[in-house]
């Protein structure tokens, strides 16, 4: 069986991309944010990008989650992306879990990190691409 990729326009800041493979079919959403948003346990799996914001955007991270949901977050516009955990969250990232409510951020073109919850609140940082700053 062949790959095969089929796009799909959900709205104007969001894509929702289906991937067929031999493993069988995966459908994931891209989503465009050009203001701060909370983002929803449902949303788990979705990509999160900041193209077409021409300053800095905060994302929050859901606080209901119970463990396993996962987000992806990549700078597409030179502007800072920020990763917010939320008051009772941390990010384990570059090495050590970051105090509570302490956000990461990235602002070069391709920069990325992918983060899955824990189940205890805390959000660890699976992969990061560029420089992520705990701030």
């Amino acid at each position: 069986m062949a790959n095969s990729i089929a796009h799909a326009t959900v709205g104007a800041s969001m894509t929702q991309v289906e991937y067929e493979s031999g493993s069988g079919s995966h459908v994931f959403s891209i989503e465009h944010h050009t203001a701060d948003d909370t983002l929803a346990k449902e949303e788990t799996g979705s990509i999160h990008t900041n193209l077409g914001e021409d300053g800095a955007v905060t994302l929050t991270l859901p606080q209901d989650v119970v463990g396993s949901e996962r987000f992806m977050f990549a700078v597409m516009t030179a502007q800072e992306l920020r990763v917010d955990p939320g008051a009772a969250g941390a990010i384990y990232i570059n090495g050590a879990k970051q105090s509570d409510d302490a956000y990461i951020t990235a602002n070069d073109e391709g920069e990325s990190v992918m983060l899955i919850a824990d189940g205890n609140g805390d959000w660890v940082a699976l992969f990061t691409q560029g420089t992520w700053t705990v701030v």
